[in-house]
């Protein structure tokens, strides 16, 4: 009961947070912009950046997304398709056409591309569906994981609509496709491979007990979700910029642990952001008074909750909650504890990072 509670209070508070931050009346927006509006919502920023946890931050992240309407439409870039093309090719309508592996970008040894026949794609942070139409688009199966309720109700009906399926009584999901809503620490790894066409037999819920370690050992406190068990697919997308959303750094190797888990021969598609062209991590984070003001509350109410200090490359990202900025090296070191090998995309977007995290 008292952690029903909790829950309540928990979700009270990020709604307030949201209408504050992102209102939709167009006489809130102008609050919101105007001079003074501008001053409380810094000063606003900075208390949370420090006075939340990782876990808040990330539940704070997914209902600012659940209520945002800039990244519903969001379009496919044309050079995120030729990336991704690269990596995860279009099957071919002759399964004979293609083998079973690809030559790599800048050297690396031929990775094993998913196979023509009841070949799998895991997609993360699959938002209103963009990532998980281009799987499909290139023949693929696609188990996609989307932690906002609304997003994912959007995914599948945009998947549905795509493949001419109409919802009823019996599953929500489009043939060939299965969301489920969880966020990135709430998934596990079986280490099976399911069935043809029944991807969905694949997610169970369970305790989190492969989580418990780590979550104890970074002070996090168990999930309210029952983990999600997924088993093996042929390669991983990450959705657009959302490792950059995952800001605990043992949550990172946790998730690079599952993923090189259910997915050991294939490629991990992961974009992050970075600093600009020719900045520093620190230059591009420079923040203004009212948000050090904040920070400095904060600072505070973070020591008060024992709570570790805020990544020096965290920022507040377009009312979106918060997000890290990566260098080169940390995205380096993320592959190596994967045991994965991690090569660069070139013709990245200025302030992204575009990374293929391919086996050793």
């Amino acid at each position: 009961m008292l952690g029903g509670v909790r829950t309540r209070a928990s979700s009270a508070f990020f709604s307030v947070i949201r209408a504050i931050t992102a209102p939709r009346s167009a006489a809130g927006r102008g609050l919101v912009d105007s001079a003074w509006g501008r001053r409380f919502r810094g000063i606003l920023w900075g208390l949370l950046q420090e006075g939340l946890s990782s876990e808040g931050k990330s539940r704070l992240g997914i209902a600012l997304y659940d209520a945002g309407e800039q990244y519903r439409d969001a379009p496919r870039y044309a050079w995120e398709d030729a990336w991704i093309e690269r990596w995860i090719p279009r099957i071919s309508s002759e399964a004979g056409e293609r083998g079973g592996g690809t030559s790599s970008p800048s050297g690396a040894r031929s990775v094993e591309t998913p196979s023509p026949s009841g070949a799998r794609v895991l997609v993360g942070a699959a938002g209103a569906g963009r990532e998980v139409i281009a799987m499909r688009e290139r023949g693929y199966e696609v188990i996609a994981i989307e932690p906002s309720a609304r997003l994912a109700a959007l995914c599948r009906d945009r998947v549905r609509e795509r493949e001419g399926t109409s919802d009823d009584a019996h599953s929500s999901d489009a043939p060939g496709v299965t969301v489920i809503e969880a966020r990135y620490e709430e998934i596990e790894a079986s280490g099976e491979r399911p069935p043809a066409g029944d991807a969905r037999a694949f997610f169970v819920r369970r305790a989190a007990r492969l989580l418990r370690t780590a979550r104890a050992a970074s002070g996090l406190r168990p999930p309210a979700a029952a983990a999600r068990e997924i088993g093996r697919v042929d390669a991983v997308i990450l959705g657009l910029g959302s490792l950059s959303h995952v800001l605990d750094a043992q949550a990172r190797t946790r998730l690079f642990e599952v993923l090189s888990e259910v997915c050991p021969d294939g490629p991990i598609l992961a974009s992050a952001l970075g600093p600009p062209k020719g900045m520093s991590i620190e230059e591009a984070r420079r923040e203004g008074r009212a948000a050090k003001i904040g920070r400095r509350i904060g600072a505070r109410l973070r020591e008060a909750r024992g709570l570790s200090a805020v990544d020096e490359g965290e920022i507040v990202f377009d009312a979106l909650g918060f997000a890290k900025l990566f260098t080169r090296d940390e995205l380096i070191a993320i592959g190596e504890a994967a045991g994965r090998r991690t090569i660069f995309e070139e013709g990245a977007p200025d302030g992204m990072w575009l990374c293929a995290f391919v086996p050793r």
